[in-house]
C-alpha cells in the first residue's frame, strides 16, 4: 500500500499548444499574446532568471495557490490534477489538498527536517484518498525521495516553490553549457496576470537521457517574476507534452504557522 501511495505523492511538484493527445491548458488560465521581442531584447534570459530568483527569495515568504499539474509517466499522459497548496519558505514547508484528478492521495504535508526515517531520508505525511482505507490507516509517512519516487515522477515534493524552480532552471543552464539555448517568447497572461515568456531549447535524447526535455516554455509573472506556468515537451513542435505546471489564485505572504502544515 505504501508503495502505491508513494507513486502518487511524489509525482506532485515545484509548465502552448500541442497535438491532439494534449488537451492543453484551460482557456481561462493561459493566454498567449502577441510576440514583443523589443521589450525583452536588452535582457539576457539567464540574467532575468537570476533576477527572478533573487526577487522570489527576498520578497516571497510563502503563499496559498491553486496548483494544476499534468505529467507523462511511463509513456502515458496522466489525468490533470488540481491541488490547493500552502507553501512556506522558512522552514521549507508544503501542504497539498487534492481536489480534482485524485488518485491514491487526498492530502499530504511536508516540513523540511521535521521527520526522517532510519536512513535519514526526509518523509512526508500522507492521508489516503479512499474512505475505507482511511478507516484502517488515516495517515502514513512516505519517503519523499528514493527509487520508487524517481521511477514514478518528474519532480519531488521538495522541488516545489517558485524559488526552488528558478534555482533548478539556473543550475541546469550552467550545467548544460553550450547545449542549452534560451530565447524570449514575448508576453502572455496566466490567471489574468501579464507574464514574460522564456523558451528553452535542449537536444533531448528521450527518457533516461541527459536532458529533461526538448522544449520548455516558462511564464514569469511580470510583477513578481515568479514562474507561474511551465510546460515541457519532448519535441520542438510541442506534439508530446511531458509536463505542465500552472500556479493560479496566488495569495502572497499570508501568515502560515506550523499548524498549516499538519493533516
Amino acid at each position: 500500500m505504501h508503495a502505491r501511495i508513494a507513486v502518487c505523492l511524489i509525482a506532485v511538484c515545484a509548465l502552448h499548444r500541442a497535438a491532439a493527445e494534449d488537451p492543453g491548458p484551460a482557456s481561462d488560465v493561459v493566454t498567449i499574446e502577441t510576440l514583443t521581442p523589443a521589450a525583452d531584447a536588452s535582457v539576457d534570459p539567464l540574467a532575468l532568471l537570476e533576477q527572478a530568483a533573487r526577487r522570489c527569495q527576498q520578497q516571497i515568504r510563502g503563499y496559498h495557490c491553486t496548483f494544476r499539474k499534468q505529467e507523462r509517466l511511463a509513456g502515458q499522459l496522466k489525468t490533470a490534477q488540481r491541488v490547493d497548496v500552502r507553501y512556506r519558505a522558512q522552514p521549507r514547508s508544503v501542504y497539498m489538498h487534492f481536489r480534482e484528478g485524485i488518485d491514491e492521495v487526498r492530502r499530504c504535508a511536508w516540513v523540511a527536517g521535521r521527520d526522517r526515517d532510519g536512513h535519514g531520508q526526509e518523509r512526508a505525511r500522507v492521508e489516503p484518498a479512499g474512505a475505507v482505507l482511511r478507516l484502517v490507516c488515516s495517515e502514513v509517512k512516505i519517503p519523499i525521495r528514493g527509487e520508487q519516487a524517481r521511477a514514478a515522477s518528474r519532480h519531488f515534493i521538495d522541488d516545489f516553490g517558485f524559488h526552488a524552480v528558478l534555482q533548478r532552471l539556473i543550475a541546469d543552464t550552467r550545467r548544460f553549457g553550450p547545449d542549452v539555448r534560451w530565447e524570449h517568447g514575448g508576453t502572455g497572461s496566466v490567471d489574468g496576470r501579464p507574464t514574460r515568456i522564456l523558451v528553452r531549447h535542449l537536444p533531448y535524447e528521450g527518457v533516461g537521457g541527459r536532458f529533461p526535455d526538448a522544449l520548455m516554455i516558462v511564464h514569469l509573472d511580470a510583477e513578481w517574476l515568479a514562474p507561474v506556468l511551465i510546460e515541457s515537451y519532448a519535441d520542438p513542435r510541442r506534439a508530446t507534452l511531458l509536463g505542465r505546471y500552472a500556479t493560479t489564485s496566488v495569495q502572497l505572504n499570508p501568515t502560515l504557522t506550523d499548524d498549516a502544515f499538519d493533516l
